[in-house]
């Protein structure tokens, strides 16, 4: 099963109401969108989004997601992580934050 594949299921295994809907994924944006505003290294700033989703969303999905989506090469990153949420939540979902923050883990 590709990893496109396995995080869709990942994400619709989990209820809507189990996620407590698309704002997690909404704030997640915020979370990525901080980490570009306030940290100089990719390094620190993947470490800085995993503490806020561990400390906003324990074992959540857009936890899951963020962690899972390394596996995958760079540049597909952001298209997979958006239509993974779209799909779910039957929305056209993006977030600016996390393209910048994808594109520039490409860069580095």
């Amino acid at each position: 099963m590709n990893l496109f594949a396995r995080l869709f299921l990942l994400l619709i295994l989990v209820s809507p109401v189990a996620l407590g809907s698309i704002e997690q994924f909404n704030y997640a944006c915020q979370i990525y969108g901080d980490a570009m505003r306030i940290i100089d290294s990719m390094e620190n700033r993947e470490d800085y989004v995993r503490q806020r989703l561990q400390e906003q969303f324990p074992n959540s999905e857009s936890l899951a997601v963020h962690e899972a989506i390394w596996t995958v090469a760079p540049e597909e990153r952001y298209d997979l992580y958006v239509s993974s949420v779209s799909d779910t939540y039957s929305s056209d979902w993006s977030c600016d934050s996390l393209r910048d923050f994808f594109n520039q883990a490409v860069t580095e």
